[in-house]
Order: structure tokens, then sequence, then C-alpha cells
């Protein structure tokens, strides 16, 4: 019962009432927001509780929530099927973990990826898919320094016109899938 309790109170629900009815059942009653139970509450009670709980739901109205919006940018542009609206004191731990799934899951490119989760105008969580490197020193034998630092240069100076040019990022599906999904997340 007491991993039940902790489950139901973590994810915003007030208990209203708790019974045993015998020795060994117990009615649970909570006002859990209608967002919490959606995606997977059933399937924790299912694990917490070793298959034994049951779960029964019945609509208990609108009610104030205190909610923030939750956006992913990618490069600077909001991803709108990324965006979500989640409970504020949730908001900064979720906005690292979807930044960092989105992170694993997305491909380098040629060019510099920013990823940030945003609430309002205040970043919570960056991080960034640095640019694939070709090594174009390769080429070079021997001890021509110059020449190598030529072609280094040559390449930042390309890089710098590619992120200028390029400023599109495809998100892959897995990615999103990944990243809305709070099974792969936990992983």
């Amino acid at each position: 019962v007491g991993d039940l309790i902790s489950l139901c109170e973590s994810r915003g629900g007030v208990q209203t009432e708790q019974t045993y009815i015998g020795a060994d059942r117990a009615l649970l009653r909570y006002t859990l927001p209608l967002a919490e139970i959606a995606t997977e509450f059933h399937d924790r009670v299912k694990t917490v509780s070793s298959g034994f709980a049951s779960l029964d739901y019945e609509d208990a109205g609108s009610q104030p929530a205190d909610v923030v919006a939750l956006e992913l940018r990618v490069n600077g542009y909001p991803v709108d099927a990324l965006t979500r609206f989640v409970r504020r004191k949730n908001a900064n731990a979720l906005g690292r973990d979807m930044v960092e799934t989105l992170a694993k899951e997305m491909a380098r490119e040629v060019f510099e990826i920013r990823l940030q989760a945003v609430i309002g105008s205040s970043v919570v969580a960056r991080e960034t898919l640095r640019a694939v490197r070709k090594n174009v020193t390769a080429k070079c034998y021997g001890g021509d320094v110059s020449r190598k630092k030529k072609l280094l240069n040559k390449q930042k100076e390309g890089k710098k016109r590619r992120a200028l040019q390029v400023g599109e990022v495809t998100i892959p599906q897995r990615a999103l899938t990944a990243v809305l999904s709070p099974n792969q997340r936990r992983k």
C-alpha cells in the first residue's frame, strides 16, 4: 500500500479516502490530474503492486493547476510536436531529461546543433551536438605545417558558411517517439 501511496502522491494526487477491506485488501481513493493517469499510470500501478492492484477512475471535474509550457527548440526554432504543458515543480527535470534523450537519438550533422528546453523566456536545459568533422589533413604527409593549417582554416570557413545557410534540422521519427515516451526516457 505504501508504494501505491508514494506513486499517487508523486503524480500530484490528493488522498481522499483510505479504508481497509479485510486483512489483505485496501481501498485508496485519490484525486489525480488526468494528464498524469492518461499516459502510463495503469502500468506503474500494476508494476508497483506486482499485478494485484486494480484501477478505476471517474472524472472529478476541472480544477486549476500550476502548469507551465515546456518548449523544445532545435537551433533556436521551436518544435511544436514536443511542446508540453507540465507541472511547474517537475518542469526543469523533465526538460533536462527530454533534451538529453533527444541528443542521444539525433544523428550528428556537418554543422553544430543546439537543443534547448525553454520555459517562458528562460532556458532550463541545453545540449549541443558537435559537428561531424572530416579529417582534411589525412592527405598531407610530411612536416608541411602551413599546408595543414591552410586546410583546417579552409574547413573552418566552410563550416561557418554552411551554418549560416542551413537552419533546418530534420528530427527522425524514432527521436520524437523516444522523447515523448516516458518509458524510453527512463532507461
